[in-house]
């Protein structure tokens, strides 16, 4: 309370006040105001990181109903069958026992045989390539696009030759009478090594 008057007489200063009220005779008349309130007492409250929703409950923003964490997303049929894909060529390359000191396969059959396999769902170029021991993409263009036994000298040859022995020895194929036919006609396996006058007789495509 600050103390304003002592019958009719202002007061200049709580002292002041003090003084009249001391000397005064008879009955007092006082005016006084009240004190200032405090600025904090009258400020708004901040409000809340709630919300309310429709029924008048409250709710935690960020919030939802059940359980926030995100569901992951079902991987698509391409995603799968591109992981599916990786997972026969590490099974490929984890056959052991392969012989690879000849090859039973034309070019031509070889040929054949990656052609089929880059068909197969998830199956690419790249992921090919890096199973035959990150071989040059170039490369195996030359030798697809070869004639006969022309690219006989090619690493790709032996090196896809090996894979798909692998793959049939994975699958538990049997060796096919073509296959069995050259065993017989070329005992020690096909040449890896051109020709130096560069002619090959062009070999059926199996």
């Amino acid at each position: 309370m600050v103390l304003e008057s002592v019958n009719s007489v202002k007061c200049s200063s709580f002292v002041d006040g003090l003084n009249l009220l001391k000397n005064a005779e008879g009955q007092l008349v006082i005016v006084a105001s009240p004190p200032k309130s405090d600025p904090k007492e009258n400020s708004v409250p901040a409000p809340s990181n709630s919300m309310s929703d429709s029924s008048g409950k409250r709710k935690a923003n960020g919030s939802s109903n059940g359980d926030s964490t995100k569901k992951a997303k079902p991987m698509s049929n391409k995603a799968k069958a591109k992981a599916e894909a990786e997972e026969l060529l590490n099974h490929i390359n984890a056959v052991e026992g392969v012989p690879d000191n000849a090859v039973y396969d034309s070019c031509p059959q070889v040929k054949a045989k990656i052609n089929a396999f880059l068909q197969r769902d998830g199956m690419t170029k790249a992921s090919l390539l890096r199973a035959l021991g990150g071989l040059n993409s170039n490369s195996l263009s030359r030798f697809l696009a070869g004639k006969g036994q022309d690219q006989c000298a090619s690493v790709c040859y032996k090196a896809t030759y090996v894979f798909f022995e692998k793959l049939r020895i994975l699958e538990g194929k049997k060796k096919t009478a073509a296959r069995l036919k050259n065993e017989a006609e070329h005992p020690s396996g096909f040449s890896l090594h051109k020709s130096r006058g560069g002619y090959w007789k062009y070999l059926p495509s199996p």
